[in-house]
């Protein structure tokens, strides 16, 4: 009897981490249908507003809008890793290394973390950039409800 209750204990929550899973690719699969046709409203659709125009992780980090130029002019997609994704605050956000990967060379060019956090219809990307410890820190701003910009640099 303790073994069937383990069983259906391990199951339930692997379908959960399977939904979970499938919720956080879901943002990516529309981002590259929006960038292998050019749609930017479908692109955008997938951003958090307050990333889409402006860079929330810092130097190694890009605007959504940068991130639709550069991929539809240079014919590369952010290909998530969800299964290996870090999960955040019971999943109100998770930090999903992606390739940037090229459908011509048919290959990753790149790799980048991306935040995503979850919205009342599902997950949107917040900020991604080339250094985690960045993304880290946007994750640690959005989840304690702090200013989402980097902090600046000081002149010495």
């Amino acid at each position: 009897m303790i073994r069937i209750a383990l069983l259906v204990l391990f199951l339930a929550t692997a379908a959960h981490a399977d939904g979970r899973d499938d919720a956080i690719r879901a943002p990516f699969a529309t981002i590259e249908k929006a960038i292998r046709g050019g749609d930017d409203a479908l692109f955008r659709s997938q951003w958090h507003a307050e990333g889409y125009d402006k860079n929330l992780v810092g130097g190694s980090g890009n605007t959504g809008a940068s991130m639709f130029k550069q991929g539809a002019r240079k014919k590369w997609f952010p290909r998530p890793d969800a299964a290996k994704a870090t999960i955040l605050a019971d999943g109100a956000a998770a930090i999903v290394g992606c390739d940037i990967w090229s459908w011509e060379q048919n290959k990753a060019v790149d790799r980048v973390d991306a935040l995503v956090v979850k919205t009342a219809t599902g997950y949107v990307l917040l900020g991604a950039g080339e250094k985690r410890a960045q993304v880290d820190a946007l994750a640690e701003r959005w989840l304690k409800k702090q200013p989402l910009a980097p902090a600046k640099k000081s002149e010495k």
